[in-house]
């Protein structure tokens, strides 16, 4: 969550009150295990926020832990001002960011490590529906995914072509340290080559 309290702290002197409810919970998000995401929507998260701007705030758990962590999340909340209303939905099959106020508003989605294409139709289809229903073009969200290095193979010879007429542009690799040997990930850059040369070349013809 890096990318979200760099932008907390770039909030105007003016919306210092929502900054300091934020950072409360991103903490939280953080430091209970349960959680998975942390979502702002409405004018604050847009751009657009003022002194007086309320904040409309998703906090996604884990399914199983669902009724289990209701109180916590109230807990966190006491205090921070006046809480007006408060929801718990459970969304089987979709994943929670898919809702309607991320299609409006969110710049990327990252899809964690899927194992195959089928895994994300459910998702993919929910997202489509919510940006024809608020008028956005849902390109206009970046799609990403991860790859774990012993599948890169695989995945490029089975998936990449699929994902990629899905509507998914972005791809990481899972190399982790201490070693960091990424050797392994050579065929992929050849092929993000390829599929960059072809997206040039088709704009410019």
């Amino acid at each position: 969550m890096e990318q979200g309290r760099a932008w907390i702290d770039r909030l105007p002197d003016e919306l210092a009150g929502q900054q300091a409810i934020m950072r409360r919970l991103l903490a939280f998000s953080e430091s209970d295990p349960d959680v998975c995401w942390l979502v702002i929507g409405c004018s604050v998260a847009r751009g657009a926020g003022d002194r007086m701007s309320d904040l409309d705030m998703g906090i996604g758990v884990r399914e199983e832990a669902f009724e289990a962590t209701r109180d916590r999340i109230r807990r966190a909340a006491d205090g921070l001002g006046d809480l007006v209303e408060s929801y718990h939905h459970q969304l089987p099959g979709v994943p929670p960011p898919h809702e309607r106020v991320f299609a409006q508003y969110a710049d990327a989605w990252h899809a964690a490590f899927p194992d195959r294409p089928e895994e994300l139709e459910g998702p993919v289809a929910a997202l489509r529906r919510w940006c024809d229903e608020v008028g956005r073009d849902p390109a206009d969200i970046e799609w990403g995914l991860g790859v774990e290095p012993e599948d890169i193979e695989r995945f490029l010879a089975r998936d990449a072509a699929v994902y990629v007429e899905m509507g998914f542009t972005q791809f990481t690799l899972g190399f982790n340290g201490p070693s960091w040997s990424v050797d392994g990930g050579v065929p992929f850059l050849r092929w993000r080559d390829q599929q960059n040369a072809a997206i040039l070349a088709a704009t410019a013809g």
